[in-house]
Order: structure tokens, then C-alpha cells, then sequence
């Protein structure tokens, strides 16, 4: 038997009695809950909790700027969204140019660069990949991918992966990185 919900906006009335259009059906009589939170299980306030929340963070701000100069607007969206307070928004605001002053972020966030962030890479049998970040001056080519867990032969190979693609697609010697965010260290990638 297929299980079916129904559920509405208006699963409660205004006395907080269930209504008459939230229909429950199967087996068991049981109610299945979802939650959807990254931070469900982040229960505790922990270092390393705090670092991989630190990382996801970084890495979703770096995957909407192309430049430093979108920092502030990025940031700024990403409070209006509630995705941060304002608080962490002024930190951050203050992290982050420290971060693109030193190198090779500096040259990675400069102007000069073409910047194709999250872009779909397609492989046969229509296989979608997608590199975090990629940047494009010429013949030259830089790939990036921000990983914001503990290295592993993986991210390596995924990696090496876009830059055999990268190097099908006509540009003579790609190059690689993996930026551990939560670490703040590039590894680059042969």
C-alpha cells in the first residue's frame, strides 16, 4: 500500500486542532517527519561543529563572487536571505578581504580572470559535473574546488577529472587546486 500525505498550509486551525484536510494513510498508522536543517545534528557547540559550519558558509559565499569587490553585496544578500545575522555578516565582512589580500587568492579574485562558478561540465552519457570555480585568461585556465572536510584521494581524482575535460576541450595545461576552507589550505592538484 502506498503511503499518501496531504498537507496544507492550514494543517492547524487557529485552535490548534488538526483539520479536516491533513489525510494520514498506511500501515502503520505512523507519521513520518523530515527535517531539513544542515544544523540538525550540530546539537552541540563543538570546534569542529564550528569549523564545518565556518566552511559551508565560506564556501557558499565564495561560489556568488567572481572579484573581491562582490564581497560586501554577497554578504549582504546572504544576511537578507537569513542565511546569516548581521553580526557574522561584519565579521565576515572583515575576514574575508584579509583572506583575498594574501596569495593565491588574491590572483584568483582579481579582475582580470573570466569566472565560471557552479557551471555544468557534461560527459558522455549525459554525466553532469560541476567545479566550484573556474578561471579563464587566455589559453590559461585555473579550476578550483572548495572542500570543506579533511583531504582525501577523492577530491584529488575529482579534480583531475575536470582537468582532463578542461585539457579535451582544446586548453594545453589546465591547473588544478583544492582550497580545504575550514583549514584555509590549497593543495594543488597533478
Amino acid at each position: 500500500e502506498i503511503k499518501k500525505v496531504l498537507y496544507s498550509s492550514q494543517a492547524l486551525n487557529s485552535n490548534n486542532q488538526e483539520p479536516d484536510n491533513l489525510i494520514l494513510a498506511g500501515k502503520d498508522d505512523k507519521l513520518k517527519l523530515r527535517i531539513h536543517s544542515d544544523s540538525y545534528f550540530d546539537i552541540y557547540d563543538s570546534p569542529k561543529s564550528e569549523r564545518i559550519s565556518h566552511g559551508k558558509l565560506m564556501h557558499e559565499l565564495f561560489e556568488k563572487i567572481a572579484t573581491a569587490d562582490d564581497v560586501n553585496a554577497s554578504l549582504k544578500r546572504m544576511v537578507s536571505e537569513g542565511k546569516i545575522d548581521t553580526k557574522t555578516g561584519e565579521v565576515y565582512l572583515q575576514l574575508i578581504p584579509q583572506i583575498l589580500a594574501k596569495e593565491p587568492f588574491r590572483t584568483w579574485f582579481g579582475k582580470e580572470w573570466r569566472v565560471l562558478n557552479e557551471r555544468d561540465i557534461l560527459r558522455g552519457d549525459e554525466m553532469k559535473h560541476r567545479p566550484d570555480r573556474v578561471m579563464i585568461k587566455g589559453n590559461e585556465l585555473v579550476v578550483v574546488d572548495y572542500k570543506t572536510g579533511v583531504k582525501s584521494e577523492k577530491d584529488l581524482t575529482q579534480v583531475r577529472g575536470y582537468l582532463k575535460d578542461f585539457s579535451k576541450m582544446g586548453y594545453p595545461d589546465p591547473k588544478g587546486f583544492l582550497w580545504y576552507i575550514s583549514n584555509d589550505e590549497v593543495v594543488e592538484v597533478i
